[in-house]
């Protein structure tokens, strides 16, 4: 007996958003249990358990358009992200590992305050009084921001010299505190939405 090649062929239909019925329904809208159905305008296919019809990967696949991600979703690896990011509509819990840069995502967006934050050694800081220049890594867009600055040493903090690219740290003292830690947070001033 030759080989024959063997064709699987569904039931089918070119009608957008029609979905197969298990149990009721004329012939070509029904399907028995492990039978396959194609709907192909949506790219869709479907199958019938006994008791519901489901779509094949419709809890585990998103289109290449788009889609919505419900419920506990794990990405790892690397993560790019382009254009507008909205990450106020996911639920459940989200976890993000790998190299992934999180100022693109959240910076992104339009209403959103920057904020950047650091520490510098005590052994930083030079001349009398003692001062040290933080430079930002991204600048912000303006020098409009608020700096605070703590430390692991007794001083009265000033910021000198504020710009878009950084800032200067005064500690209005010509004591050296090698050992010591000084905070710092730049936020911009406003309000997000």
């Amino acid at each position: 007996m030759a080989n024959r090649p063997v064709r699987i062929i569904t039931k089918r239909t070119s009608v957008a958003g029609k979905v197969p019925t298990g149990t009721t329904g004329v012939e070509l809208n029904f399907i028995q249990t492990g039978e396959l159905a194609t709907n192909l305008t949506d790219k869709k296919i479907f199958s019938y358990d006994g008791s519901n019809v489901f779509e094949f990967g419709s809890n585990s696949f998103l289109g290449l358009t788009g889609g919505t991600i419900t419920g506990n979703t794990t990405i790892k690896g690397n993560l790019i992200v382009t254009g507008t990011t909205s990450l106020q509509n996911l639920s459940a819990t989200t976890y993000i590992s790998g190299s992934t840069n999180l100022y693109d995502i959240f910076q992104a967006q339009t209403g959103v305050l920057k904020q950047k934050n650091g520490s510098i050694t005590g052994s930083t800081f030079s001349g009398n009084p003692k001062k040290a220049t933080v430079t930002f890594t991204t600048n912000f867009p303006d020098n409009n921001y608020a700096v605070t600055v703590t430390g692991e040493s007794d001083r009265t903090w000033t910021i000198e010299l504020k710009t878009l690219s950084g800032f200067t740290i005064n500690a209005n003292a010509n004591l050296q505190f090698n050992s010591r830690n000084v905070f710092w947070m730049a936020a911009q001033i406003g309000e997000s939405n």
